[in-house]
């Protein structure tokens, strides 16, 4: 039996052993899927927009697009998901400037329009560079707010350690990316394996600014207990709206519940 038993347990180990060294090198292909082709431009459904591009200290070239309201102070950044672009999100730039505020859409190394190769590291130093531009461009009583979705609220929530927003608002995403890949992957040692961090509980639990979590217990691919937990850690001001729909689906299930989630909390910062 034991002969029998110990090249079964050598094999079983050596797969388990591959498995685990392929999520280490492949984590950033299973976190990122940059889409590069722009679909629309804000232009095409009557926005006015310029496209702003900057250039990391490393090189890197990046896009953003600055849509502007009229003589507003309120400016949110948005953050997108991670297998779409910064074309894919045209209707909530219309939302967000029929609801009165200038909007900065934040693009991702290695996406549309954009050089490098996207990953933690890399987008923390555009965010740096990002960070920069607006220090220098905007008023001193302009308000900040940044919007981030799925993976973009983590880097949303990254953004805040850069510069100081006024207002954070999270939608259909995770508190830690070390929990999303224990959800997706309850058989490998995440927290060992895992170098794309994104831990936005740690960072909300010492950031006192106003956040808003939006979540949906129908999410099918960030569990809404992980959104509860986002919640959970923010010491500032706070309010959690429920919604109703998928993943993708819910921006346009609940169009009315958002837009005046987001109408109350930008309010907050128009005073």
């Amino acid at each position: 039996m034991r002969t029998f038993l110990l090249p079964v347990i050598v094999i079983v180990a050596g797969v388990y052993l591959v498995v685990c060294i392929a999520a280490f090198l492949m984590q950033r292909q299973l976190i990122y899927h940059p889409y590069r082709q722009i679909l629309t431009t804000p232009a095409a459904i009557g926005l006015e927009y310029h496209e702003l591009m900057l250039q990391s200290p490393d090189g890197v070239k990046f896009v953003v697009w600055s849509i502007p309201a009229e003589s507003s102070l309120v400016n949110v950044v948005y953050f997108h998901g991670n297998a779409e672009n910064i074309s894919n999100s045209t209707g909530m730039y219309k939302s967000l400037r029929e609801l009165g505020v200038n909007v900065y859409a934040f693009e991702y190394r290695g996406y549309a329009n954009c050089t490098g190769t996207p990953s933690e590291s890399g987008i923390t130093t555009d965010l740096k560079t990002f960070s920069e531009y607006l220090a220098s461009s905007l008023p001193p009583d302009a308000k900040i707010v940044a919007l981030g979705r799925s993976l973009g609220g983590a880097v949303a929530v990254k953004f805040a350690t850069l510069y100081p927003v006024d207002g954070i608002i999270l939608e259909s995403t995770f508190n830690r990316m070390v929990d999303v890949g224990r959800k997706a992957f309850p058989y490998l040692p995440i927290s060992f394996l895992l170098r794309e961090r994104y831990d936005s509980e740690e960072i909300l639990r010492s950031l006192n600014k106003p956040v808003l979590v939006i979540h949906s217990p129908d999410d099918e691919v960030i569990p809404f207990e992980l959104g509860r937990k986002l919640y959970g850690a923010a010491i500032g001001e706070k309010s959690f709206v429920e919604i109703k729909g998928s993943h993708n689906s819910g921006l346009e299930i609940s169009e009315e519940a958002l837009r005046i989630a987001y109408r109350d909390f930008f309010n907050k910062f128009r005073k």
